[in-house]
């Protein structure tokens, strides 16, 4: 990594506040304009609003949740760490299996610009804590 005040000539970091700056190309792969997980999230929700998005089976029955279903949950879940007063780029610990609750979490952990990420219910302390 190239240590640099301004970003230029930075690939990589694992410094949590230093933004790499986006590459983009002229034309052709790689010109796209750059969007944000949250954006397209978002974008897909309201675009696909009372089609189904996530489906689970519990107790024989079968549970689902619209686009905007999800996005409500989402939202409701990003509101909710800021009102217990989880800072914005701090780290984020969802513990659980498969479920639409834990997509809900990320989700919602990364529309709070904070950095996502899941620990198994098997993981020890120790795994945990790196």
């Amino acid at each position: 990594m190239v240590n640099a005040q301004d970003g230029k000539n930075l690939y990589w970091t694992s410094e949590i506040d230093v933004e790499i700056p986006i590459k983009i190309k002229t034309s052709g792969f790689g010109s796209e304009a750059p969007t944000t997980l949250s954006q397209l999230f978002r974008k897909t929700a309201l675009k696909q609003g009372d089609k189904p998005a996530i489906y689970i089976e519990r107790g024989g029955k079968v549970l689902s949740w619209t686009w905007s279903q999800y996005l409500k949950d989402v939202n409701a879940f990003a509101k909710a760490m800021h009102a217990v007063g989880v800072q914005e780029r701090k780290s984020v610990n969802i513990m659980g299996h498969n479920a639409p609750e834990w997509v809900i979490a990320f989700q919602g952990g990364v529309a709070s610009n904070c950095i996502v990420s899941g620990v198994y219910p098997t993981n020890n302390a120790e795994a945990c804590f790196y």
